[in-house]
């Protein structure tokens, strides 16, 4: 008799951690997304998502600050994952030649140091349909890039993670065709600008705490 409790404690042991599962796997694939298209919050949902340690990017591609009246498109979604949660920032701003070149300018620069490491933006004219700025990208499912349109002065600023590509409504042709990142990260997928890897594949953000294993 003491068995067949022993075999019932178990299987409803089992059954528990089963429905916990799929209750979790069940809210991460319905899990709801939350859109901001509202510009006037750009610079403060910009610092959130900054100091947000669940999103794994400093965002220095972002400009600080924008002009409103030049701004095309503008989207911040989110949602809650399984272990990470899932963003989308985006951003589409037109400049006057001489603000477009200043900026340019400011991407090329782009870099962050870490003790004796530097580690810089990389710059392509493959792989996407406009010349390209790229400080991650297939890390973990993130990438961040800048994409620059010469011929209108227009640069269009992408930052996913872990975000379907189907949900994020952005045109196609901003995204990827078949880029491929020619400088890796130790024992890493992708390249990840902003984080510090050592021979054992543990990282380090740069300026901040260890990542959480």
């Amino acid at each position: 008799m003491k068995h067949k409790n022993d075999w019932l404690i178990v299987i409803g042991s089992f059954l528990l951690f089963a429905i916990f599962i799929g209750f979790i796997i069940y809210n991460f694939v319905n899990a709801q997304i939350r859109e901001n298209t509202n510009i006037d919050e750009y610079e403060s949902t910009l610092k959130e998502l900054k100091e947000n340690s669940d999103a794994h990017s400093l965002l220095y591609i972002f400009p600080d600050s924008v002009n409103k009246d030049n701004v095309l498109e503008y989207k911040y979604a989110e949602s809650d994952g399984l272990f990470d949660g899932s963003y989308l920032f985006y951003l589409v701003e037109k400049y006057n030649e001489e603000n477009f070149n200043n900026e340019v300018e400011r991407l090329n620069s782009i870099k962050v140091e870490f003790k004796e490491e530097t580690k810089s933006i990389l710059y392509t004219e493959e792989g996407f349909n406009y010349p390209a700025y790229v400080t991650i990208y297939d890390n973990n499912g993130t990438s961040e890039y800048a994409l620059v349109n010469k011929e209108d002065s227009t640069i269009i600023y992408v930052f996913m993670q872990l975000f379907n590509e189907s949900d994020s409504n952005i045109d196609e042709k901003y995204f990827p065709v078949d880029y491929h990142v020619n400088k890796k990260d130790t024992k890493r997928d992708g390249y990840n600008m902003y984080y510090h890897f050592y021979k054992n594949g543990d990282g380090y953000m740069f300026g901040e705490k260890p990542l959480e294993k």
